[in-house]
């Protein structure tokens, strides 16, 4: 995570430094700083405006699960290929640990337990494959199966999909 960062800093005085040798760079420069001034990592996939809409803690039908499935597939489908691998998907859990407000991190499933529960064997995650695990998170989830989450549902829905990074026991 470090050398993730230390990465970012360093593209940043390059483009910076060069701008100021080469004015015509200037707006290079400021597409790198606002490239990465935005919420999702430079190795992840920024998902569109309505692939965005919806959170763990906002889900509350199936429909929703199957719409965070969605966001989160585009979002870590790094590549484009229509599955996501191992790497693509621990990129992707750093990723949601930052934005899992309100979800205890004791709690998590380690990337690598959940990687391999949802990619079934072939170490390929395919959109079904996530769209099915976060239905049955749903499923247990919605305690009283009138197939609604009220604020408690969707808390225990939010800390079963929440996926952390590998290694962050040892930190």
């Amino acid at each position: 995570m470090l050398k993730l960062f230390m990465t970012g800093v360093s593209a940043i005085a390059l483009a910076s430094t060069a701008a100021l040798a080469d004015p015509a760079q200037t707006e290079v420069a400021q597409a790198t700083e606002t490239a990465q001034a935005t919420d999702a990592p430079q190795y992840m996939s920024k998902p569109s405006s309505l692939e965005a809409a919806i959170t763990p803690l906002e889900v509350t039908t199936r429909a929703d699960s199957e719409k965070l499935a969605a966001t989160e597939f585009a979002a870590a489908d790094t590549n484009k290929d229509g599955t996501i691998d191992e790497t693509e998907f621990a990129a992707f859990a750093a990723y949601s640990e930052q934005r899992a407000a309100g979800v205890d991190a004791a709690k998590a499933t380690p990337a690598e337990k959940a990687f391999v529960a949802i990619a079934k064997g072939d170490k390929k995650i395919s959109k079904q494959e996530l769209a099915d695990a976060r239905g049955k998170s749903f499923d247990a989830a919605d305690a009283n199966r009138d197939k609604l989450l009220d604020k408690i549902e969707q808390q225990k829905f939010a800390a079963l999909v929440a996926v952390k990074p590998a290694g962050a026991d040892k930190l």
